[in-house]
């Protein structure tokens, strides 16, 4: 009996060709309306914001497309539950991204977008990959929210694996890069690093329902604003403009770690120490000499200034004047630098009172 392989194996290449078809306007997200309205605000879609953090040529590899598909009908159509997860290379290091999508709902978290997270945080856990959060939510979604707080697996439990994950060293990452909002504020404060891009509104309630509940009024950048985040409150670690010069910063930072390819690359100079303590200048250089003078020191500057180091990234708050916090990779050593102005403004050809410590 002669085999009909050809014509039996055409409803499975039919049905694999459907496949690719539907996960193609899954990829689209939210549609052109709320893809336009992102790029009204300023800010950039979901995907263009991995593809900017992903190394050139790396490959994606995604998690949980597929979530959410025909669930909440009800409400409209949650492609992918309003959320991007996936592993790829940054900066030559392997991490897992977890981006929400302001094009659906806002960004908002249904059930299914909480069980997509928990899963991309086990996953990131138990490989002990670094983790990469965009934050772009308008927190959970209310009415369904009998479906999300209550269980020992549901939202809640995404800020206690912050806290394991960060127990077991594994680093984790937050940009908030749109709204970040009640619940969801929770999960960028508990990572290690947090950026934060003009514009962009880090609070438990925005401005009409403080407004309702006890009558004040108050602007979105007064109440939890990037600027008010990163000068007042001390909040936030990097203040960016846009959602490039964010993304570039979160890429420079991943390359610090001492897994990344710049860590393979660099060899330990001891002459480099000695090149430093003989020239005098460092840090110091880029500090205020009066530390009543509110004044940012600019990590460009920095950088040129350190003899020792070859690439530093500024850990700054405007109104701590009279100190500077950095990272910095320092002849083949991961170091975090933190020096003040006290000392400088006793003897002048010091360092300044100066605490290194470092990681090969």
């Amino acid at each position: 009996m002669a085999r009909t392989s050809t014509s039996s194996g055409e409803p499975v290449r039919d049905f694999c060709r459907e496949i690719l078809k539907q996960e193609a306007l899954l990829r689209q997200g939210g549609g052109k309306a709320g893809l336009e309205r992102q790029r009204k605000l300023g800010r950039l879609p979901a995907r263009e914001r991995i593809g900017q953090l992903l190394d050139k040529d790396a490959q994606f590899f995604e998690i949980g497309l597929w979530a959410a598909y025909k669930m909440y009908e009800e409400w409209g159509n949650i492609v992918a539950a309003g959320a991007i997860a996936g592993i790829g290379n940054v900066s030559g290091v392997p991490c897992m991204l977890i981006a929400n999508d302001a094009t659906v709902k806002a960004g908002a978290f249904f059930p299914a977008t909480v069980k997509k997270l928990l899963r991309a945080q086990r996953i990131a856990f138990e490989c002990s990959l670094p983790i990469i959060y965009l934050v772009d939510s308008a927190g959970v979604f209310l009415p369904m929210q009998d479906e999300i707080f209550p269980d020992e697996d549901d939202f809640g439990r995404i800020f206690r694996n912050n806290s394991v994950i960060s127990a077991a060293g594994i680093p984790q990452f937050a940009a908030i890069v749109g709204n970040c909002v009640a619940g969801g504020a929770y999960l960028p404060v508990l990572c290690d690093k947090i950026l934060m891009t003009e514009g962009s509104g880090l609070y438990l309630a925005g401005p009409s329902l403080v407004k309702a509940a006890i009558g004040q009024v108050v602007e979105q950048e007064e109440l939890g604003g990037a600027k008010m985040h990163s000068e007042i409150s001390g909040t936030v670690d990097f203040y960016e403009k846009t959602d490039e010069s964010c993304l570039k910063r979160l890429r420079s930072l991943v390359a610090l770690l001492p897994e990344a390819q710049s860590a393979a690359d660099s060899k330990i100079d001891r002459n480099v120490f000695k090149m430093a303590k003989k020239s005098g200048h460092g840090l110091r250089s880029c500090q205020p000499r009066r530390s009543k003078k509110l004044r940012c020191a600019r990590s460009d500057r920095c950088g040129c200034r350190c003899k020792f180091s070859r690439r530093i990234q500024s850990r700054l708050w405007q109104n701590a004047g009279d100190s500077l916090h950095a990272y910095c990779r320092s002849a083949g050593w991961h170091c975090g630098e933190s020096t003040t102005a006290s000392a400088h403004e006793k003897r002048r050809n010091s360092v300044g009172r100066r605490y290194l410590f470092g990681q090969r």
